[in-house]
């Protein structure tokens, strides 16, 4: 909204379509792929899985810094404005350099930013949509539901605390076209027809630049990953972790959960990322359960 207070004293800059635009062709997404996560991340444009009800494959606008600034000063900032980013520092895979990395592309175009990393046992709270307290902040979410229904109502409906509606609407979105597609769409009980409702939606709120997308840092989808760990972890038959589907000479089997675990902390350690807790999105250190272990060879690539 323009009157936000916590841009007490001015218009919110946020509140307008063109700054928000200009701060998604400010990113440069490729190279923060390239060089933050070297190369283990992939693209990661819509907010709706792949294979989800709803997903539509979402082709990303090119970075382009120039035109960015272009559009701050059509918005009326030609100098540009100051902001304050909220992330986490030990939540998700290299997200304070993908933070950093963030704030300099921002910089370039002339959008100052006060950097406030935090560890994720203050995050969370901070973030909280009731508190109010984020003008702009990096984070993330996850939904096993296989619909896309679900990511959009938690994160792009309207928050309201009293309904249960937005409960993870951090930035305060809100359209009352993508409230009222996704009321209908959970009438809706034909999976074909929910899909559109949902991907409707999800266009209106990809025009409204209600985010910015980021890399997906989940490694098991990546194959440079996959192949390293195709060459350090023998293939057995016969080994009981051996329950990746497929033909022999692309199945991952293990012969022992220590000797495994030592052989993936080397793959990640090969693709140059953390060794540390989350990596597999499994929100857990070394050494790996064997069912966790599992869960990531099961992992396609």
């Amino acid at each position: 909204r323009e009157d936000s207070p916590l841009f007490p004293g001015q218009k919110n800059p946020l509140a307008d379509p063109k700054v928000r635009h200009a701060i998604y062709l400010a990113v440069d997404e490729d190279t923060i792929i390239k060089n933050v996560m070297n190369g283990c991340a992939f693209e990661m444009n819509s907010v709706i899985t792949e294979n989800y009800i709803g997903y539509t494959p979402v082709e990303r606008e090119k970075y382009d810094p120039e035109q960015a600034k272009a559009l701050l000063a059509e918005a009326g900032y030609p100098d540009g404005f100051e902001l304050t980013m909220d992330a986490p520092n030990d939540r998700y895979m290299n997200d304070a350099q993908i933070a950093q990395a963030v704030a300099g592309y921002l910089e370039k175009v002339g959008i100052k930013v006060n950097l406030n990393l935090m560890p994720k046992a203050n995050f969370f709270s901070y973030i909280k949509p009731k508190e109010n307290n984020s003008m702009f902040l990096m984070t993330g979410w996850s939904d096993s539901s296989g619909d896309g229904l679900s990511l959009l109502h938690d994160m792009f409906y309207t928050y309201n605390v009293e309904a249960g509606d937005g409960t993870v609407n951090r930035g305060h979105y809100s359209n009352a076209k993508v409230d009222e597609l996704i009321d209908k769409a959970y009438l809706e009980t034909d999976d074909t027809k929910r899909g559109e409702l949902v991907a409707e939606a999800e266009k209106i709120i990809l025009d409204d630049y209600a985010f910015v997308p980021l890399p997906g840092n989940a490694v098991r989808h990546h194959k440079r990953l996959v192949e390293r760990m195709r060459s350090l972890v023998p293939v057995s038959d016969a080994s009981p972790f051996n329950r990746v589907e497929g033909p022999a000479d692309t199945r991952l089997g293990v012969v022992a959960s220590s000797a495994a675990v030592n052989y993936v902390l080397d793959a990640v350690k090969e693709c140059g990322l953390s060794d540390t807790v989350g990596v597999f999105r499994l929100g857990m250190a070394w050494p790996l359960p064997e069912n966790a272990l599992l869960e990531f060879l099961r992992g396609k690539d």
